[in-house]
């Protein structure tokens, strides 16, 4: 049997709200209309004008966020209960890599940085041991960073481990929960140019002489 797991970075309050008038119920219909049969996991009366609901994914709690319409058609306010500040680390990368090149990576993702990005350092030295972090804000539609991120390294591209509270797969190209990268809509093959697929997975013809994809010739 699957465990339940009833997280605070998955619950949302449902704010003003008579918890008189609007039965338990009529609440979790109104959310699983959204996120799904057997999403939510508990709710509870918080006081007489919010419900506490705690859903089985980040994900799901963000798709709510928007607000929910309840019975009288009514669009109730909701809001994420877990502190919207997160810690983003970047497992040992290199000490030549610019702590800009990481804040414009973040926030070309439109996430916001809200501190400095720090160096851990090896314990009882000051020698910093490759390992840098920093506090963001995901916007709402940023469930989670990928497991790697992309760095310059000389000519070529390297990707160093990504952790972070609550981290979840999603797609390294759009940042989607429903996808990975290979069935990625947005992504552009290298080799036709078209979207949707990377470059081993295209069937566009190749050159009869050269035997290479339009963009490889």
């Amino acid at each position: 049997m699957e465990i339940k797991r009833y997280s605070r970075d998955c619950t949302i309050r449902v704010i003003g709200i008579s918890t008189e008038k609007v039965q338990t119920i009529s609440v979790i219909r109104a959310i699983e209309h959204v996120t799904g049969l057997n999403s939510v996991l508990a709710v509870v009366k918080d006081d007489s004008s919010s419900y506490d609901v705690t859903l089985d994914s980040k994900s799901n709690a963000a798709k709510i966020l928007s607000g929910v319409e309840i019975l009288d058609k009514k669009d109730y306010e909701c809001s994420l209960m877990y502190s919207d500040t997160t810690v983003v680390s970047f497992m040992y990368i290199p000490a030549f890599i610019d702590d800009d090149d990481i804040i414009d990576m973040l926030r070309d993702r439109e996430i916001k940085i809200v501190s400095p990005v720090f160096r851990r350092v090896v314990p009882g030295t000051q020698v910093a041991d490759g390992t840098r972090f920093v506090k963001c804000v995901f916007p709402p539609h940023v469930i989670a960073l990928p497991w790697s991120m992309p760095f310059k390294v000389g000519k070529t591209t390297k990707y160093y481990k990504c952790v972070h509270n609550n981290q979840t797969k999603v797609c390294s190209e759009c940042l989607s929960p429903e996808h990975v990268h290979k069935h990625c809509p947005y992504i552009i093959c290298n080799g036709c140019g078209a979207q949707g697929h990377v470059v081993r997975r295209c069937r566009s013809a190749k050159c009869e002489h050269c035997h290479e994809l339009p963009l490889k010739v």
